[in-house]
């Protein structure tokens, strides 16, 4: 007995000091000789979740129940959450109902538990319910609110990372900017980056920074902790630069915790945070080459299996790694991986996208067609499927088929997102395209009558839509509509110089004076002096590749547009080959013309063993000559080293050729070993 009360003074001390090794070795020291100690085991299972050694932990937890030792379940379920085990940690919370019988506290911690299970499983709503709960039992004031409060904001931000939605329960939630320590500026800041308000989330963000700071010097912490706690508010920073376009001062932060090879910088943060961080430096495009990119996301490369990141975070990763093998050409492996991410990640329309792609890519687009064919036949409230199937249709030429797609996906909408001012105008252009007016007023019409009735001033029409049917009207010369529409457009907003530059083409037609005085208002072109020649060639060579990749895009195409496309070649081939043979009525005419080049009279012998007629030689064998030729000095071919005889300015008259021997005249060829030996082989004539 004295021997267990001295390990338990050891103990006692090795806690006091935080040197947690020494304690689970004085524990497993206890355990060796009481196995049925509960005291021991529960201060084993605490000093290894503070060493984070989850692991050991369960194991630990394991040979407890093995003695009898069952009241440890919380410890269980945290050690099962924190290796990413998150459905038998809640079936072991579900075992106690979510309570314990030793009093409040208990209960309070094993709701907030199973609160961060459900923000780890993506299941953002059930954690805000938990949260609220919390909150409301909670006091106004203390550290205890504040933490819930931390983690409810982060569910929130989760929640509309995943839905691209508004919090539901916005109306009952907290202050929307809460400064009160750094934590909670990082998530008010990361709530409005969801919703678009950089600017708000860049003042939060260095708000919190400082404060950080400032927390550190006060409570005297390590400098390094400090460091690393600021590294996670800096790169949430230069994300908000990126997305607000400054990405030389993104790039900047980035590269602080960012190098190669990995220096300082990478020990702020960890392999999560700079897997992230990678990924983000590939989308602002920094890099000179996609070779480079893919060689930074392969040095930071983390798996989509780890417990520290969001699913949202992994399914990310993944997508982006899809894109980086189909930008390096690798499309069989595009297609595994996306058939692989697609279990992993059901729901996201995104790898399924991506593999149709790669069969456009490869010149195959009737297979590419076909699988978007079956995706929006099978999930047709999916509205990327649909449009994406629509853009396939275009891109090929297919108008009549993109224009039935097209009707038939607007028609699994509402009538609220079928008549926005985009579906109504792509179904115009399509149309348009097709030489059908009647078909596009038909369109205009049902969609004036649904925005008439659904606005109760026809004044209160959206921008987008008074724009978009001033234009119907402006293109089918109904002008004076036209006028009205954009006349209160410029009235909304005077400074919108594409709505004043409409209006004014609309009263060129109607009313010169009243165009000129919005003149005025429109910017002036610069002179000619302060053209950028360069910026121009650039920006004319990126519309040239455009065309020039839209062309590549129909190569194979079977529509309206490639068919054109095809005849107009035919058509230039012909009057290239017309041009070629074109003649002139006082040019002298050939009259060999309609004999082979090789047979006309004036044409030179070729050089080696193939002569001017049929390209055979003499028609008489070795050593014989055709009378009437000049055949050098002897019979045999040879050059005529004695130059070449003067012509007459007038033609000589051709000689009739006379029959000779065909015999030959030299040793005849040897039967048996193959051929006679060549002179070039070193072989004697």
């Amino acid at each position: 007995m004295a021997t267990t009360v001295e390990a338990y003074g050891t103990l006692a001390q090795a806690v006091d000091a935080g040197d947690f090794a020494q304690a689970v070795t004085v524990c497993r020291t206890i355990l060796a000789n009481e196995p049925r100690d509960a005291d021991a085991y529960r201060v084993l299972v605490a000093c290894l979740i503070r060493e984070d050694k989850y692991t050991a932990a369960l194991n630990s937890l394991a040979s407890a129940r093995q003695h009898g030792v069952t009241e440890l379940q919380y410890e269980e379920a945290y050690c099962q959450y924190r290796t990413g085990d998150l459905a038998d940690a809640l079936r072991t919370l579900d075992t106690q109902g979510g309570l314990s019988a030793t009093g409040p506290y208990d209960a309070t911690a094993h709701q907030k538990l199973r609160a961060q299970i459900y923000y780890r499983q993506a299941d953002y709503v059930a954690a805000m319910n938990i949260y609220e709960q919390l909150l409301q039992r909670a006091g106004s004031d203390g550290t205890e609110r504040t933490d819930l409060l931390t983690n409810y904001i982060a569910a929130q931000v989760g929640y509309n990372l995943q839905t691209g939605q508004a919090d539901p329960t916005a109306a009952a939630s907290p202050d929307n900017d809460n400064r009160e320590t750094y934590e909670l500026a990082y998530n008010s800041a990361c709530r409005r980056i969801c919703a678009g308000q950089y600017a708000k989330a860049e003042a939060l963000l260095q708000h919190a920074l400082r404060i950080c700071r400032q927390a550190g010097a006060v409570e005297q912490l390590p400098a390094a902790e400090v460091d690393r706690e600021a590294a996670i508010i800096e790169l949430q920073l230069g994300h908000v630069y990126q997305l607000q376009g400054k990405l030389d001062t993104a790039e900047t932060i980035y590269t602080k915790f960012f190098t190669s090879p990995p220096a300082k910088g990478d020990t702020m943060v960890d392999s999560s945070t700079a897997a992230v961080v990678a990924q983000n430096l590939a989308a602002a495009g920094t890099h000179a080459s996609i070779h480079q990119t893919a060689v930074t996301l392969r040095r930071k490369n983390l798996g989509l299996h780890d417990a520290r990141l969001l699913k949202e975070q992994r399914r990310v990763l993944a997508f982006n790694s899809a894109l980086l093998k189909f930008h390096l050409g690798r499309h069989s492996a595009v297609r595994r991986d996306c058939r692989k991410f697609q279990r992993l990640f059901p729901g996201y329309p995104g790898f399924a996208l991506l593999q149709a792609a790669t069969y456009f890519a490869q010149r195959n687009p009737q297979t590419g067609l076909a699988e978007l064919r079956e995706l929006t036949a099978a999930h047709p409230e999916v509205r990327a499927y649909g449009l994406a199937f629509t853009q396939a249709q275009l891109q090929m030429g297919r108008y009549r088929d993109a224009l039935d797609t097209f009707q038939t996906h607007l028609q699994s909408l509402t009538a609220i997102d079928r008549y926005q001012a985009g579906p109504v105008a792509v179904l115009l252009w399509l149309y348009a395209k097709l030489g059908d007016p009647a078909g596009a007023a038909a369109i205009m019409k049902d969609a004036n009558a649904h925005w008439a009735s659904s606005v109760t001033n026809p004044d209160d029409l959206p921008a987008a839509v008074l724009h978009q049917r001033g234009q119907y009207h402006l293109e089918t010369g109904e002008l004076d509509a036209a006028v009205r529409d954009f006349q209160k457009l410029v009235q909304r907003d005077p400074t919108n110089d594409r709505h004043t530059a409409a209006l004014v083409l609309a009263l060129a037609e109607t009313d010169v004076s009243a165009a000129q005085t919005y003149l005025p208002s429109l910017p002036t072109l610069p002179p000619v002096e302060d053209t950028d020649v360069d910026q121009l060639e650039t920006t004319l060579a990126g519309l040239k590749l455009r065309r020039s990749l839209k062309r590549d895009a129909t190569a194979v195409g079977t529509g309206e547009a490639s068919v054109a496309r095809k005849r107009a070649q035919r058509l230039k081939l012909r009057a290239k080959h017309r041009a070629k043979y074109a003649t002139d009525s006082n040019a002298k005419v050939d009259p060999e013309r309609w004999l082979p080049l090789h047979q006309r009279s004036n044409v030179k012998a070729g050089k080696g063993k193939r002569g001017v007629q049929g390209r055979r030689g003499k028609d008489g064998p070795q050593g014989s000559a055709i009378p009437g030729e000049e055949s050098g000095l002897g019979g045999t071919g040879s050059a005529n080293i004695g130059g070449a005889a003067p012509q007459p300015e007038t033609p000589a008259e051709i000689p009739t050729p006379t029959l000779v021997s065909t015999k030959p005249s030299g040793k005849p060829k040897a039967k048996g070993k193959g051929r006679a030996k060549n002179p070039k082989l070193g072989g004697k004539w």
